[in-house]
């Protein structure tokens, strides 16, 4: 296995008040504390106050320090933001007029001046071309023109445009501005859709030309961008994560549990960190480097959707799971604080008094750690997948369009279809099974199934498309198992009822009728797994001599079937099963009863060492595979526990801790902790 380098760094943020030698000061703390990367906002009001004039003093002190304490320094850049002389926007981080022609040559001449002046040094270690990017198209003559062109490529005619629309356009200078207009729920889905992807469009757009620009003034270092709210639907901003991924080297992720958790319940933040890790990790067209770019460092009252303080003992387990996830590096927000405005005072590692706080000496603590074990480490990687989920952005979009509100207990929501993978998500890791998540893009361009994947979870994707269903069939023929819920590949991508062959040829069977479930009305179960209808029961026609019913409603209707396709099956759950594991995490009996109804159907992993079955409620393990073995994080996030490794008397265990264990089959772990155990394979030394 190749090795990498795995860190842990921090933003730094230069205030406008910040003096050359607090930048020195700060920097030699982090080195202190065994940070090894720097990150900074190169934001274009500081390099350039005033029109022509650039002062580069402080950021290039900044550099210097970093390269004498051998730290690398990821710049982000501001292209995006005009500097206050421009009179443009009220803040550094606002968005500027990108579609302006005038302002996106200023734009691309300030990143050629930032790229060229820092390429050369021996600190920079990447470029991060846009922070968090996300853009909603603005109303504008120039994003209307940018919206014609858009519907002329997509459509190519106007009689093809104009067979998809009520309103008609006699030429493309009158088809309508992107805005969805009228509070009927009678609107044009395909106006409102063709909205979502006009936004992912333009976002993909800006960019390419940021990543193109960087890369032609300097092909030598990395590129990389830090997409928010990644297990969100996010499309109406631009961000299609999977596109995205495809313009740079590689997906770093934020990863703020008060921003970006808050469908999680609290008990669950630490797991949507290892989700969102899983994420970019999917994402990222390197296997082997995708980063959390942003992670929570200190207290936030003000500056999020909720107040958040997280203590030592999360700070540690937040890194477990994130360097457990894979990942190559973890980045926190923030070291120092803001002297001013949003976020003011929040959100450090170091304390008000600039001295070090618990959290910062935990971080210190990991980072020990981790360049005691690097050798190992670094040739870590995640263990083999055996179940991978089904990510489709048509399914996502058209959730969007259709849904009602934002509340995860409200199946009908608009983020329905990230909150059913990340029920199923959740599902698996907690019976201890490895994940994959895959694009259905990448699907339907015949890859993204990882060899070692024997299962594949299809969760609430409403417009699967006709070829996805033959790439699951044929993993199916080949000997896998399909398992969808919901209405899977009920309708195309733009609300159209779907046609029903493919889905007939997946699944061997038929919706025959869907009963509608009142919110407080009777839940009907199902009569054998005792799985609860969510939203709708669905009743399944079986054609003769093809799928097999394995439940049933309490009407006999039939609620779940298999369909043995080749070598594998397809399973049909006629409900909503994986977005209703995500809204009970508050309900712990609902839990456990969709637990006992849904775990049945996955695989068994004997294989792999150590069993999740043997351990109490909520530890949590992730494997990694490395060439001495299966190197286990075990992370309690429950009561004090004591711990019996099982079915492991022919291997030799290494805990990779401080102190000496006696036997380590039979060790103690206390409330929080986290334990890594090496599994050596057989003839390692």
């Amino acid at each position: 296995m190749q090795e990498r380098q795995l860190v842990i760094g921090s933003q730094w943020y230069i205030n406008r008040d910040t003096s050359i030698e607090e930048i020195r000061e700060g920097i030699a703390a982090m080195a202190a504390h065994g940070l090894g990367l720097v990150r900074i906002f190169a934001l274009w009001d500081h390099l350039e106050p005033q029109q022509g004039h650039y002062t580069w003093d402080r950021y290039d002190a900044l550099f210097d320090a970093a390269a004498a304490h051998g730290m690398g320094v990821i710049p982000t850049l501001f292209a995006v933001s005009p500097p206050g002389w421009m009179n443009l926007s009220n803040d550094s981080q606002a968005l500027g007029p990108l579609e302006d022609e005038a302002y996106w040559r200023l734009a691309m001449e300030h990143v050629r001046r930032v790229v060229e002046h820092w390429r050369g040094h021996p600190a920079l270690h990447s470029w991060i071309v846009w922070n968090e990017p996300s853009r909603v198209p603005p109303s504008s003559a120039a994003v209307t023109a940018r919206w014609q062109a858009f519907l002329q490529k997509r459509y190519g005619s106007l009689a093809a445009l104009n067979a998809h629309r009520y309103r008609q356009a006699p030429d493309w200078q009158s088809a309508a501005s992107p805005e969805v207009s009228s509070g009927s729920a009678f609107r044009g889905f395909e106006h409102a859709c063709d909205r979502l992807r006009f936004a992912v469009d333009e976002l993909q757009h800006y960019v390419h030309a940021l990543v193109q620009e960087v890369r032609r003034v300097d092909p030598d270092h990395l590129i990389h961008v830090n997409p928010h709210n990644v297990g969100s639907c996010v499309l109406a901003a631009g961000q299609s994560l999977w596109r995205e991924a495809e313009l740079v080297d590689f997906i770093g992720v934020s990863a703020h549990p008060p921003w970006h958790s808050t469908r999680f319940p609290a008990w669950r933040v630490a797991h949507s960190i290892e989700f969102f890790a899983d994420i970019a990790r999917s994402a990222s067209r390197d296997p082997d480097r995708f980063w959390i770019s942003e992670l929570q460092g200190g207290p936030t009252l003000y500056s999020a959707e909720h107040s958040s303080g997280p203590d030592a003992g999360e700070i540690q387990r937040w890194l477990a799971h994130g360097f457990a996830s894979g990942a190559e590096a973890i980045l926190f927000w923030c070291f120092n604080q803001r002297s001013g405005g949003f976020e003011v005072g929040e959100w450090g590692l170091m304390g008000l008094d600039n001295r070090p706080t618990q959290r910062l000496r935990a971080v210190a603590e990991s980072a020990e750690w981790l360049q005691r074990h690097h050798a190992l480490l670094a040739c870590a990687r995640p263990w083999p997948a055996r179940i991978a989920i089904l990510h489709s952005e048509d399914s996502e979009r058209l959730q969007a369009v259709m849904g009602r509100g934002d509340a995860v207990q409200d199946p009908r929501n608009c983020n329905a279809h990230w909150d059913a993978i990340a029920g199923a998500w959740l599902l698996c890791r907690d019976a201890g099974h490895e994940v994959v998540i895959i694009d259905e893009d990448r699907l339907a361009q015949d890859e993204g199934i990882p060899q070692s994947v024997q299962t594949i979870l299809v969760p609430a994707a409403s417009a699967l498309t006709a070829t996805a269903c033959h790439r699951l069939q044929a993993f199916a023929q080949a000997g896998g198992r399909v398992i969808a819920d919901g209405l899977c590949a009920w309708s195309d991508a733009d609300a159209h009822r779907a046609d029903p062959q493919a889905h007939a040829a997946l699944f061997a069977c038929d919706l025959h009728d869907i009963l509608g479930l009142h919110p407080q009305g009777q839940i009907p179960h199902l009569q054998t797994s005792g799985l609860p209808a969510c939203l709708f029961q669905g009743a399944l026609s079986l054609p003769p001599g093809q799928a097999t019913a394995i439940d049933h409603w309490p009407d006999g209707s039939v609620g779940i079937c298999r369909h043995d396709c080749g070598q594998g099956e397809v399973i049909r759950i006629a409900t909503i099963a994986f977005a209703a594991y995500f809204a009970a995490q508050h309900q712990p009996e609902a839990l456990q009863g969709l637990r006992r109804g849904l775990l049945p159907l996955l695989p068994q992993d004997d294989s792999a060492p150590l069993q999740q079955a043997s351990f109490p409620e909520k530890l949590w393990m992730r494997r990694l595979q490395t060439p001495q073995g299966c190197l286990c994080a075990l992370i309690n996030h429950g009561e004090d526990a004591p711990i019996v490794l099982e079915d492991v008397a022919s291997v030799r265990l290494e805990h990779l801790c401080r102190e000496d264990v006696a036997d380590p089959t039979r060790f103690h772990l206390s409330a929080g902790a986290v334990r890594w155990v090496l599994v050596h394979s057989q003839g390692s030394v």
